[in-house]
């Protein structure tokens, strides 16, 4: 009984015995790749009858034909979509190594693979905000410089607290950002606001204009962030929203009258940048 293990350009073959006793398990390289198969190169036992001694050894040429058999598999090269799948992970490298526009954004997935190949975070929103709505998960990989500085107050007129903003300051943002990023622009950075929204598009392009070359903005800011991420970046669940079902039959005579639902928060304020 043979199973396959796929990592990207090597395959895991793990043969067992009925009773599921390991008989041998061989690291394979990767032939020949399309964009829907890869083609391996398997060599494996002949017979699960085989002595331990001889399995240890490298296979040679005086071993190889009464114990050791050589073929080709081909394994579909289809990817799971989320940020541990080494296909994923590989596509979402190369996507955003090869992309520099800020029309096109990382989902959360994507923003995990590129956070665990050494890019940082730059948080964008408001110091008030952050205290308020709770940090962004991924610390020490989190650079915080508001790109509108805001302060939370009671507006009488809207009956609550609102974030009254002061004007963008490109210069002190840039400043900012340059030596919390460790003053080179070669820094890789994933910026998000509060959802994605027009704070981080003007936060990456003040940085790109002024010669930072590899940004990535992230599909739903700190909210779906901190959605799929807790704070020991541990995912929370799987991508979507959900409901605990509260609404089922089964909870008639309780006190609950209605489902409660997850998923990305959004921001009622409206940011002038």
């Amino acid at each position: 009984m043979q199973s396959q293990f796929i990592f990207g350009h090597q395959t895991r073959i793990v043969s067992r015995s009925k009773n599921g006793t390991i008989i041998a398990a061989s690291t394979l390289k990767l032939r020949n790749q399309s964009n829907h198969h890869q083609t391996f190169a398997v060599t494996r036992p002949k017979s699960n009858n085989i002595p331990s001694s001889s399995r240890r050894r490298r296979r040679s040429s005086s071993s190889s034909s009464s114990s050791w058999v050589t073929s080709t598999i081909v394994v579909a090269s289809s990817s799971t979509g989320l940020f541990d799948c080494p296909i994923f992970a590989e596509k979402a490298l190369d996507k955003f190594q090869q992309s520099t526009s800020s029309t096109t954004k990382a989902t959360t997935e994507e923003a995990r693979v590129l956070f665990e190949n050494n890019y940082i975070i730059l948080d964008c929103r408001a110091l008030d905000e952050i205290d308020f709505e709770g940090r962004c998960s991924g610390k020490p990989n989190v650079i915080e410089v508001p790109l509108i500085n805001a302060k939370r107050v009671y507006d009488a007129d809207a009956g609550k607290k609102v974030y009254k903003q002061e004007k963008v300051n490109a210069e002190a943002f840039l400043s900012s950002v340059t030596a919390k990023a460790g003053a080179t622009k070669d820094a890789k950075i994933m910026i998000m606001d509060s959802i994605g929204g027009v704070r981080a598009e003007r936060a990456f392009e003040i940085l790109s204009s002024n010669g930072f070359s590899s940004l990535v903005l992230v599909d739903g800011g700190v909210n779906a962030w901190k959605a799929a991420w807790d704070a020991t970046m541990r995912r929370r669940q799987l991508p979507g929203s959900f409901s605990r079902g509260f609404d089922n039959a089964m909870f008639s005579d309780s006190m609950v009258s209605h489902a409660e639902t997850f998923g990305s928060g959004g921001d009622e304020t409206a940011w002038v940048v």
